[in-house]
């Protein structure tokens, strides 16, 4: 469903004495994304007045409030050189490229938040004087030009709490509608302010201006194909998380620990092995521990680690934003949530918090663990606001052909008529003579991301994702400037997870590295833009591209516009008899990591003759993405992932060793036990 009509500004707003705050950037925020464009835009040009509203009191999205304090890299991006200077300087806050403060597993980076937004955030944000920075503050209104579509003002609304040591003790699912709500209340007082500007960033995470602008958006998997221009009623998405923080101490506290009872809300909780990589320390507590006290082994527990948890409590049963129709229809604007799904994720984090400490691989453990609220900066225990994985995204303007040469690049799939989206096509497509290199430069590339398309399915009760969602495997590709630009609107710019693409692309892109370079982006477009007297983006397509490109990679700026490092992951080096259930097991593909030294390394698939080729249905699945056999020995998969002739990494693999395999989708053992972590099994 789109929302595409053109209004001049909801009705509510137009009843509200409101402040007025004149910028020249207005950066609308509450992402990774739009914490990137304040800084970007306010310290590129010194003599530009920014103005940035964040929704909490903790500026920088997923990285701070939103509880994912877990930097997730791709290979290449993990390099200094190919990071945006100011994310570099962030990074190296926290110990620098090779420093893991939490030392967990999943996540390259694990660290605590509070550590980031009080050492690093708040004083680079003070320490710019010409950024304006509005903490405790959402859109409500979005008021444009008839006759050209141009946004002419925000109306957001500021809130105070009444009493400061109360602050964070409601749920967010209580207090949310307080928050956009204009009249003062019991916990809060409010101040409205309308916001002017030549240009304005739209980097929220509820697509606040998107929505209340009436701007062409899109929100859940686009549905039959990743090419149609609706997603049916928007009613099927990622599955959304609310974090939290658990530390073990010394000695049980004083104090009562009184923790909400919480529940699982219809789906089952993992289950740990005693020891190994499925294990309670393994699994759960360093998966993404945040700070490590001790020993730093992957499965060490000590006293003192805090642990960061969102790996079994994403809320699978309940897709968190309303459907399409109700979002559109919501007037006064509060954010386009479902209040149930998010009172269920409260309810599943509490609920997980219990199961995480009753199953604790010590007893002596269970009275010692506990929330930490200091970490999360709330009285509830809870994360300040959601891990949300998708939201709302606009629609770009149309792309101009890409030059062709030898028959490469590929033909691209139709594109919409509402206008340009970055497509999964966008990122995974590569030469075939060069597997594991970079993805086809965009002429407009204003930025770089790597990441795999990484997606929390809901539960098949709430509804099933489309079958092209089982590919998931890009290379490490381009930001284009199209994604940036919103059509029927000549002064605004998207960054983040608003930003003009599809669902499929969105789950690559949404990563920490991606949100961060893109409001790089942004901000600096937005500069531009003043600077140069523009009044309509597009003019950053042609005119003023290189003039774009220039300034983003400039010392001002420092935004890498090439890779550097060569290939994203080591590469397939040949191939081995994998020794599966004993005897001379099959030929399989192998990389350095995996090869067996005591082995002949064969140049082809058929490994010589010493073993059995891998027949056309035999396939290794990674075990971390595929459950335990049943009883009919069966595995299936428990995300959308993908089934290979090798144990190298599939980012490198070509395509006929590579095969797709969507959530659920069964695959029969062919031997009783896994090798390097796979397991061999056919499929039809």
């Amino acid at each position: 469903m789109l929302a595409t009509v053109i209004l001049l500004g909801c009705a509510v707003a137009q009843s509200l004495a409101a402040d007025v705050e004149r910028c020249d950037i207005v950066v609308a925020g509450g992402s990774t994304a739009s914490l990137a464009a304040a800084i970007t835009a306010a310290e590129t040009d010194p003599g530009l007045e920014v103005c940035f509203t964040e929704i909490t009191d903790w500026p920088g999205g997923q990285m701070t409030s939103g509880g994912v304090p877990a930097i997730d890299f791709g290979e290449l991006n993990s390099m200094p050189e190919n990071q945006p200077r100011s994310f570099r300087e962030a990074m190296t806050f926290l110990g620098g490229p090779e420093f893991n403060p939490g030392a967990c597993w999943v996540s390259k980076t694990c660290y605590l938040p509070n550590r980031l937004v009080e050492g690093f955030i708040m004083p680079r944000l003070a320490a710019t004087k010409n950024l304006r920075v509005f903490l405790r503050t959402v859109v409500v209104d979005t008021e444009r030009s008839a006759a050209t579509g141009a946004i002419s003002a925000l109306t957001a609304v500021q809130r105070t709490p009444v009493d400061p040591s109360l602050e964070w003790t409601a749920r967010l699912s209580e207090e949310l509608p307080d928050w956009y709500s204009p009249a003062n209340s019991t916990a809060f007082s409010k101040h409205t302010i309308r916001f002017e500007a030549p240009v304005f960033i739209e980097a929220t995470e509820l697509a606040d201006v998107l929505v209340t602008g009436n701007f062409s958006w899109t929100q859940g998997a686009e549905t039959p194909r990743e090419n149609s221009t609706s997603s049916s009623d928007g009613r099927c998405g990622q599955a959304w998380t609310l974090t939290f923080y658990m530390e073990l101490l010394a000695a049980p506290p004083a104090e009562p620990h009184v923790v909400p009872p919480g529940s699982a809300e219809g789906s089952p909780w993992p289950s740990w092995e005693p020891s190994g990589p499925k294990s309670w320390a393994f699994r759960t507590w360093n998966y993404r521990r945040s700070h490590c006290a001790g020993n730093r082994s992957l499965d060490a527990v000590n006293v003192g680690d805090v642990s960061q948890q969102n790996l079994g409590n994403d809320l699978e049963t309940a897709y968190v934003p309303l459907p399409s129709s109700a979002v559109a229809a919501q007037r006064p604007w509060a954010g386009g949530l479902n209040l149930t799904a998010v009172r269920m994720l409260e309810d599943r984090a509490y609920g997980y918090f219990h199961y995480v400490r009753a199953t604790a691989p010590e007893a002596s453990m269970v009275p010692r663990l506990v929330l930490n609220r200091t970490v999360s900066g709330t009285r509830h225990g809870l994360s300040k606001f959601l891990y949300l994985r998708d939201t709302r995204r606009g629609f770009g303007l149309p792309p101009s052909p890409p030059p062709r040469s030898a028959g490469w690049p590929p033909p691209a799939p139709a594109r919409p008529s509402e206008g340009f989206r970055v497509m999964y096509f966008d990122l995974s497509q590569v030469n075939a003579s060069a597997p594991g290199r970079p993805s086809v430069r965009p002429a407009d590339a204003v930025g770089l991301q790597t990441y795999n398309d990484d997606c929390h399915s809901l539960a098949a009760s709430v509804c099933s994702l489309p079958p092209y969602m089982a590919e998931h495997v890009t290379r490490p590709f381009w930001l284009p400037a199209r994604m940036l630009l919103q059509r029927g609107a000549p002064n605004l710019l998207l960054a983040g997870k608003t930003a003009a693409q599809t669902f499929h692309a969105n789950g690559a892109v949404r990563l920490h590295p991606g949100e961060w370079t893109m409001g790089v982006a942004a901000g600096a477009a937005a500069v531009l833009f003043v600077r140069r007297g523009l009044t309509d983006t597009a003019r950053l397509l042609d005119a003023d591209a290189a003039g774009l490109r220039a300034l983003l990679n400039s010392s001002a700026v420092g935004q890498p516009l090439l890779w550097t490092g060569g290939k994203s992951f080591p590469p397939q080096t040949g191939y081995q008899c994998a020794p599966f259930a004993g005897g001379t097991g099959v030929c399989a593909g192998t990389d350095a990591a995996h090869r067996n030294a005591s082995r002949p390394l064969c140049p082809d698939a058929s490994c010589r003759g010493l073993c059995g080729a891998m027949a056309a249905d035999e396939w290794l699945a990674n075990a971390d993405f595929w459950s335990a056999p049943d009883a009919a020995g069966d595995i299936r998969a428990t995300a959308a992932t993908v089934l290979k002739k090798s144990f190298a990494q599939s980012a490198v693999l070509p395509p006929d060793e590579l095969r797709g395999a969507a959530a659920g989708q069964p695959c029969r053992l062919a031997s009783p036990e896994p090798l390097h972590g796979y397991w061999l099994c056919t499929i039809a």
